[in-house]
């Protein structure tokens, strides 16, 4: 189908939704979400209330419209404020003290997330829109609804809908006109000097998308999106319950559809909602995000508890600015040779101090091409001058002990019962262990993953809510647990990296530092796409209902990572490919750019028969090395991802059908396969 634009056709005007945008629910269920999310939030409302709340507020908007006709009022749309402040009054006596202001906001914040969660762009008529944009055709959205331009202009990038593609977006709400009454067309006309033939209406409903606009003049494509109606419809009808396959559907969409690699708000999801219910376990009340992916980690953890977790249960939360560099920065075994791994150049070993080459010259003297010059630290003579010099020696350890007392000063308000618990996107715990070892603070590590350290650590209290390496090793560890730096990417901070604390009139400043790379990729592409999964993560917390720990959801986020890990189209490869050419690794002997795989490395075994999934790790950096660029590995990798995909599904499958025989039939111990 396209648009009839033949003739004098200047402007298109769209109907929202069911027209632009598409629902997997109908409008009666997006009501009976609304009122089961504020329940949720407000746990006194009676079920009763719950049930009557959809055709409360239907009447409340229906009976103030009426009122406005009858008064001839220019305005024939009633606010949202004034509406669902007469959907207060009625409840208010089962809400006990909340106040009004704070209810209608949540309500608002509720309506903008059930409708984000079961959303989807009409594909075909926004190509078809796109098209008549190129020819020059003016747009507009004119839609009849409660909510604000700037909400429907969220809504539409959740949907994928690019902004741009409309001049302006008239909504009832916010112009105090309707199609429904008809007022909103030549109020339109009038703003934008159209004439009505010169325009065409598009929708979904005959009197307000139709008869309306054509009584006016204008031209109308009438598009009742019947089989799509129908469907919608009968799943309705027939209680398929949209909330029980949400999470999935959504995911599925994002992957296929959405920003490249925003699927994975799934996982982070599933993180937010273990995390918050463990910290209730615990019976945590503060709790400190840490380092640079806490950031983003805490708003997603803040937007859950505002969704769904009532005002008296919610846990206070904190963000700790810091890094290994600026938790090593006051340890002064961490700093000499014989504990540092590797080669590594004097100038970075002096960096790690926050000392510069000019401040070191002062006691020896030496080029820079010996101090960039990167060796075992224990070989470097250079090294040794320094140690050595008691002068320097005095000043080394005397950095050392101001950022001692500095990083100290700073930890203690996090402090709480002796003990500092923190969040951190996790792996070896190396942080967690050295503050503990080196500062005398007890510490609780909250990760998405944990995996088994280098070397010995301490026994810490740490727990991984999405993989584990250590025993007991999670079941879909080699799923979730692969392309590491990749996670800490897509949870990039808006700043740099902490280098050290300064104690300065008995504050704490801190020291950071932004690389360029990691400045440029986070504005370029990091930044969009938390916003893009800021807001589909609204969705998934309006219409979550599974239990926090679901086995059935423990596979899903394992297929959807393996998933995400195999299959890149262009534009996939080309972010992914962007973010490990601007992976820095910022501690110690630095390294920035293309990280290269060496294939040769991989060891392949029986295992693969039993346990491909362990091949996922390798198989998935493919498309991100140079091999891929050879024309015969790029013709044969789908096909291979294909299969492994496939083969790997068929394997865990069957061993996920034997544990849940052997749970049901071995009295109740339930068998781990690995």
């Amino acid at each position: 189908m396209s648009i009839n634009t033949k003739g004098a056709i200047e402007a298109i005007f769209v109907d929202f939704f069911d027209t632009l945008v598409l629902r997997h629910v109908t409008a009666k269920e997006v009501l009976q979400r609304w009122a089961t999310c504020l329940q949720k939030k407000y746990p006194s409302l009676s079920e009763r209330m719950v049930n009557k709340l959809p055709s409360i507020r239907l009447s409340i908007f229906k009976e103030k419209r009426e009122l406005l006709l009858k008064q001839h009022s220019e305005t024939t749309e009633v606010t949202y404020i004034e509406a669902i402040g007469a959907l207060f009054e009625e409840v208010k006596e089962e809400l006990g003290g909340v106040q009004k202001e704070k209810f209608i906001a949540f309500s608002r914040e509720v309506d903008f997330a059930v409708e984000i969660g079961c959303e989807y762009a009409n594909t075909s008529l926004v190509k078809e829109l796109e098209i008549e944009k190129q020819k020059g055709k003016r747009l507009f959205v004119v839609s009849d609804f409660y909510l604000s331009t700037n909400d429907m202009k969220e809504l539409m990038s959740a949907a994928g809908i690019s902004q741009n593609l409309f001049e302006k977006i008239y909504v009832s709400c916010d112009v105090g006109k309707r199609k429904a009454n008809g007022d909103i067309f030549p109020f339109i006309l009038n703003e934008t000097g159209l004439k009505p033939e010169n325009v065409i209406m598009i929708g979904d409903n005959r009197e307000s998308d139709y008869e309306i606009p054509a009584s006016m003049g204008l031209h109308t494509d009438y598009r009742p999106n019947i089989v799509y109606k129908c469907k919608v419809h009968t799943s309705a009808k027939m209680n398929n319950g949209y909330a029980g396959k949400q999470y999935s559907t959504s995911l599925d969409e994002m992957f296929r559809h959405g920003k490249d690699y925003s699927e994975y708000i799934g996982i982070f999801y599933v993180f937010t909602k273990r995390l918050y219910a463990k910290l209730r376990e615990d019976d945590v009340h503060n709790i400190a995000f840490m380092a640079r992916e806490g950031f983003f980690m805490r708003q997603l953890f803040e937007l859950y508890q505002e969704i769904v977790v009532p005002d008296n249960k919610k846990i206070d939360t904190t963000y700790y600015w810091c890094s290994r560099r600026s938790v090593m920065a006051g340890i002064k075994k961490a700093q000499m040779a014989e504990e540092i791994e590797g080669e590594i150049s004097l100038k970075n070993w002096l960096k790690s101090l926050d000392i510069s080459l000019d401040e070191a010259r002062r006691y020896i003297p030496f080029t820079d091409e010996e101090a960039e010059k990167p060796q075992l630290l224990e070989k470097s003579e250079l090294y040794k001058s320094l140690i050595e010099n008691k002068d320097f020696f005095q000043y080394f350890e005397d950095t050392i002990k101001t950022n001692y007392e500095a990083f100290m000063k700073y930890t203690e308000p996090y402090i709480v019962d002796n003990k500092f618990r923190f969040v951190d996107s996790g792996w070896k715990c190396t942080t967690q262990n050295t503050i503990q070892d080196n500062y005398g603070i007890n510490t609780v590590g909250y990760y998405i993953g944990v995996q088994k350290p280098d070397k010995p650590i301490l026994e810490l209290e740490r727990t991984g809510l999405i993989f584990c390496e250590e025993k007991p090793r999670s079941r879909y560890y080699d799923y979730l647990g692969t392309n590491i730096p990749f996670y800490q990417q897509l949870l990039s901070a808006p700043h740099g990296t902490a280098l050290k604390y300064i104690l300065e009139d008995g504050k704490v400043l801190i020291k950071y530092e932004w690389d360029p790379m990691e400045e440029k990729l986070y504005h370029e592409n990091i930044e969009e796409l938390q916003h893009f999964m800021l807001l589909k993560f609204r969705g998934l917390c309006a219409w979550d209902d599974k239990e926090v720990y679901d086995s059935k959801e423990d596979w899903y986020i394992a297929k959807l990572s393996m998933r995400s890990s195999l299959f890149a189209n262009r534009s996939r490869l080309k972010f992914v490919r962007k973010c490990t050419d601007n992976y820095v690794q910022n501690f110690r002997q630095e390294k920035r750019g293309k990280v290269q795989y060496d294939v040769k490395k991989i060891k392949i075994g029986l295992d693969i028969i039993w346990k491909p999934y362990k091949m996922i790790r390798y198989l998935s950096k493919i498309q991100r090395t140079s091999l891929y660029d050879k024309k015969v590995i790029r013709m044969l990798y789908p096909i291979i991802a294909i299969i492994f995909y496939s083969y790997t599904l068929l394997i865990q499958n069957i061993k996920n059908l034997g544990t849940k025989i052997l749970y049901k039939f071995g009295k109740g111990y339930k068998y781990h396969l690995s």
